[in-house]
């Protein structure tokens, strides 16, 4: 089976065209799961947003699932989460695709252009968590209060996807509250270590094929992430997703796919030892 994590603020939604699309073109069929995350879709909100927390979800699911092991993509948050569930629970991953992330801090890392992108996220989750419920009648007034601050319009219609109207009053499905106060741990990458080590320095590796998609345009990998990637995935191959930005499965779905499915039939996986 394959397993497909979505990233911050998205759900399972996000990827169920990209899903088919990659069902189709697998030369090997296989059976494909996408969660809701926690604190995202449907699932259920809690405090926690650490990804030990988050691997250990997706470990209960694969049990409540009956699945003994699967290969795990996960994009930008979710790619997060896969390394992490295959670096702490090796026994149930065959292998891992991350696309457009590294297993690194980008909350506390120096400045560049990767820290930048973060804290811009980090702003758009603010303005989300400050959005004044009781002025709100319309999904355009909400999008007239968030454009003070993000001014990406398909960023705030992303965003707003998670707007929803219940018993006559808006929320937000996902868990903003909680996201909010955890978005240090969401930026970093704590298995345990603290954020201000690398994980690389508790000695796990992940002794099976891990693959890595970066989006040309974007900055989450760069060449000083490489050291940290190789010493946790030594097995690690990347390639680069030209004219795209980091959400690579939506920029370019049909690049995005036709890398994945190359990984996923590729002749000659590391056994499953």
């Amino acid at each position: 089976p394959v397993l497909i994590l979505h990233g911050l603020l998205g759900s399972s939604r996000n990827f169920v065209s990209w899903a088919n699309g990659l069902s189709d073109a697998l030369e090997k069929p296989r059976r494909i799961i996408i969660p809701d995350l926690r604190n995202h879709g449907e699932s259920a909100h809690s405090r926690s947003m650490g990804y030990v927390h988050m691997a250990r979800d997706v470990v209960g699911l694969l049990d409540r699932l009956g699945i003994a092991r699967c290969c795990v993509i996960g994009h930008s948050m979710g790619g997060k989460v896969a390394a992490t569930l295959a670096l702490l629970h090796p026994e149930r991953v065959e292998s891992v695709g991350i696309l457009d992330i590294a297993p690194a801090d980008y909350a506390g890392s120096a400045p560049g252009p990767a820290a930048e992108q973060w804290k811009d996220i980090g702003m758009i989750i603010q303005s989300l968590n400050e959005l004044p419920m009781h002025q709100v009648g319309t999904k355009k007034d909400a999008d007239a209060f968030l454009a003070k601050t993000i001014s990406d319009p398909i960023l705030r219609a992303f965003a707003l996807t998670n707007l929803v109207r219940r018993e006559g009053k808006w929320e937000w499905k996902i868990g903003i509250k909680h996201i909010n106060r955890n978005m240090g741990l969401i930026g970093g990458f704590d298995l345990g270590q603290g954020l201000q080590e690398p994980a690389s320095i508790l000695g796990m590796t992940f002794p099976r094929d891990t693959y890595f998609v970066q989006g040309g345009n974007s900055h989450f990998i760069r060449s000083r992430h490489l050291p940290e990637i190789q010493a946790l995935f030594p097995n690690f191959t990347l390639q680069t997703i030209r004219n795209c930005g980091h959400w690579v499965h939506s920029e370019d779905p049909k690049a995005t796919i036709d890398r994945v499915r190359g990984f996923l039939d590729r002749p000659d996986p590391t056994p499953f030892r």
